[in-house]
């Protein structure tokens, strides 16, 4: 999304425009940091967990990972052949996911900055979240279901299936052991 909001509720990501977003100090509204440099529209902009780093996802098929107080960039990645829709950092900060017009969610390293495995979808992937630990990662994707996938291994633990309306977003409780699934018609 092109609005997003720190931990601790301090600081205002938002995309302003094609090319530029920006961070803002809640509650003067001050723009503190922007970020520029993505040679297609930026589509989503979100923080990791402790604050300190912003990931914009663009239309050329990068994502970019910022200083959140600097502006400077931190390290791109490639590997989508589309259009990159958004990201999600675990929050013991040890992954990043993009997803993509091309079918694709890669989980990345980010102690390394490689790719660690990637998730084919049938439909476009729509959403992505991880359990609080790290240690799994919840694709929706547009042919109406949800999988889980272990984040060591790359492999998928289950999946929900199609449910009555596309789902289109999900996320684990506190201890990561359930995940509820939003679609057009109900709450899973």
């Amino acid at each position: 999304t092109g609005l997003c909001l720190n931990a601790d509720g301090s600081r205002l990501g938002v995309v302003v425009d094609e090319f530029l977003a920006v961070v803002m100090a809640i509650p003067s509204g001050d723009v503190v940091t922007r970020f520029e440099g993505h040679d297609g529209y930026i589509s989503s902009m979100t923080f990791n967990q402790d604050g300190t780093q912003v990931v914009t996802t663009s239309w050329d098929n990068t994502a970019r990972v910022w200083d959140a107080e600097t502006g400077a960039m931190v390290h791109q990645f490639n590997g989508h052949t589309d259009t990159v829709l958004n990201a999600a950092f675990s929050d013991d900060g040890r992954y990043l996911a993009t997803l993509s017009r091309d079918r694709n969610v890669i989980v990345w390293n980010r102690d390394t900055n490689e790719e660690r495995f990637r998730i084919s979808h049938s439909g476009h992937p729509l959403y992505t979240t991880f359990t609080p630990d790290g240690s799994a990662i919840a694709t929706v994707s547009s042919d109406g279901g949800a999988q889980v996938w272990d984040t060591e291994s790359g492999s998928m633990r289950f999946e929900t299936g199609t449910q009555a309306g596309r789902a289109f977003m999900a996320d684990f409780n506190a201890d990561g052991s359930r995940l509820m699934t939003v679609s057009s018609s109900r709450i899973n």
